[in-house]
């Protein structure tokens, strides 16, 4: 189960560059910009409180988020030990990379994709399209808690032409199209939803993780 937290941490704030330190005041520009940010972060946190996750929407991407909790209250190194040995097993295709680790801020950072996300058919043009979502997912590792977030920018679509239309490919820029509502309507808001469903399964594979803790660390150790 995804366990959420009921309001912003302080280094969820300074993440998103709520808290920028300054020699001198801020200036009426400044401020008046801040409180439009914290308004709008308040206002997306509040729909991601509906849902399953919770997201933030920035200039160009969506960010999904849980507070993952460790039952057994594992220590950060532990929880660390977990999120590397997830990664290492679920990040080492092709497509899927590792893309950092911080193991002094216990964090780990990876990129990959969410393939055949959504098959769409026009019955007036005739064609098909496949949507697939790139993505950024970091683990950030505390002690009793993990934070796992996964960014999205943009859904890419493949065409699948006929003698009529041309095969190609292009992008659809996420950021449009949230924040997301119900009665949304729509190919591109289906395959968000489906999008949704891929992240509240990771969510959810990397809390079985956390669950199964030093156990899970034993299992791959006795070989």
């Amino acid at each position: 189960m995804i366990r959420l937290v009921d309001k912003f941490t302080k280094l969820e704030w300074k993440n998103i560059g709520l808290f920028k330190r300054h020699n001198r005041a801020y200036s009426l520009y400044s401020v008046c910009m801040i409180a439009a940010l914290l308004f709008a972060n308040v206002v997306c946190y509040a729909q991601g409180q509906e849902g399953s996750v919770n997201y933030i929407v920035s200039d160009n991407s969506v960010t999904y988020y849980a507070i993952l909790k460790s039952e057994k209250d594992l220590s950060k190194e532990e929880l660390y030990r977990i999120a590397e040995n997830y990664f290492t097993y679920n990040y080492r295709s092709g497509k899927d990379v590792i893309q950092s680790k911080d193991p002094e801020r216990f964090s780990i950072t990876g990129s990959g994709v969410y393939g055949d996300v959504n098959h769409i058919h026009s019955w007036g043009t005739g064609i098909d399209e496949d949507y697939s979502a790139p993505h950024v997912i970091t683990i950030e590792c505390r002690d009793g808690r993990v934070r796992a977030s996964v960014t999205i920018s943009v859904l890419d679509v493949v065409r699948h032409g006929n003698r009529y239309i041309k095969s190609g490919s292009y992008t659809v820029n996420i950021r449009q199209y949230a924040p997301f509502g119900d009665d949304d309507n729509g190919d591109i808001k289906e395959t968000i939803n489906k999008v949704e469903s891929r992240i509240k399964s990771q969510f959810n594979s990397i809390q079985k993780a956390i669950d199964e803790g030093n156990n899970a660390i034993d299992a791959m150790d006795d070989w």
